[in-house]
């Protein structure tokens, strides 16, 4: 059933039939069981396709083992994430973790978050350990700031990344050593990013539409930090055509910004920009909210700084980040070619 079985699962909860039927179609050629196929084609209710072998194994999949807030300790706030805030904790072993926890209206979100984190085993993903929604509060507990105290609220166990986020990384990085990050460091920060995109998009049909350096969480190790992405509250199916605001302007690409279709193409917009701060430390157009708007309306095409166009080390990466932001969405380098390009075939 491959990665469609994945994609089933995380639309199957709450609105079983609206969200499968847009993906029916691929389907057709897998290996499914008859009588579920059959029943979109037949308009069965939501209630009599969830009663099918196939979806009641889905749906256990989501509801997922039995998870005890009471096991858990929380211990301070690390941040805030989207849809929730989040906290270190440890369970009853001592053993550390991290707890996302999102209040009443955010509870579908993180679930969908934690059924995409669930079926993702990837060393450069953020580990999922287990998820449940209860009459409590971590945040609570420890004073969150400008919290909205509601019930039911939901939780999120994951593993603890020790080493910051990527961002915050990069920032201190240039902050102490006023410079760049060396070529080669950038190269194996990157190389992480893409293979963690590698496996969402071509092993489990997934779209992140959030993917930016704040997201990508850093675990300490020599030589090179392990970088591991999270947050996946914007996560959707490769097989959707979108049309909704989601991810985070500076790193979004034009047709989310002006409100038009996308495809999992947008995700190779935000991989360009993220290669770009990586590499410049900075960001490819202005950060000023007007200036910014203006300069995507002008379809303002990204430009390296001089000292960068002139060293030879960098013009394979110039080239692929200018493939990677192509404004138009039809003319943006693929998924297949993004992996063919000559720079990711020397880091």
């Amino acid at each position: 059933m491959g990665i469609y079985k994945d994609v089933i699962i995380t639309y199957l909860i709450p609105n079983y039939k609206e969200s499968i039927a847009t993906i029916i179609s691929p389907l057709i050629q897998l290996p499914l069981s008859n009588d579920f196929i059959k029943s979109f084609k037949e308009n069965k209710s939501s209630v009599e396709i969830s009663q099918l072998p196939f979806s009641k194994e889905c749906i256990d999949f989501v509801n997922g083992p039995v998870c005890l807030l009471s096991e858990y300790t929380a211990e301070s706030i690390l941040g805030n994430g989207s849809y929730g805030i989040v906290m270190q904790a440890h369970d009853i072993d001592g053993k550390i973790v991290a707890i996302k926890e999102s209040g009443k209206e955010n509870v579908s979100t993180l679930q969908r978050e934690a059924i995409i984190m669930r079926l993702c085993n990837h060393p450069n993903i953020v580990k999922f350990l287990n998820y449940t929604v209860a009459q409590d509060s971590f945040a609570f507990r420890l004073n969150a700031p400008n919290l909205k105290l509601d019930f039911p609220r939901a939780f999120l166990i994951m593993e603890l990344c020790d080493g910051g986020d990527l961002d915050t990384f990069l920032s201190n990085y240039a902050a102490q050593h006023h410079d760049y990050l060396p070529i080669d460091l950038v190269s194996n920060l990157f190389k992480q990013i893409a293979a963690s995109q590698h496996y969402l998009h071509f092993e489990k049909g997934f779209i992140h539409r959030d993917i930016k350096l704040e997201n990508f969480l850093l675990v300490k190790h020599e030589p090179y930090p392990i970088v591991k992405i999270a947050d996946f509250g914007f996560g959707r199916a490769i097989a959707d055509i979108m049309a909704t605001f989601k991810g985070t302007p500076l790193f979004t690409s034009p047709q989310i910004i002006r409100k038009q279709p996308y495809t999992s193409k947008t995700d190779l917009y935000s991989i360009g920009v993220c290669l770009y701060r990586l590499a410049t430390c900075q960001y490819p157009f202005s950060t000023t909210k007007k200036e910014f708007y203006s300069q995507m309306k002008e379809r303002k095409e990204v430009e390296f700084p001089l000292r960068f166009r002139e060293d030879s080390r960098y013009t394979e990466l110039i080239d692929l980040v200018k493939k990677l932001m192509c404004y138009d969405e039809d003319k943006r380098i693929s998924w297949e070619d993004f992996y063919k390009h000559p720079y990711m075939s020397h880091i």
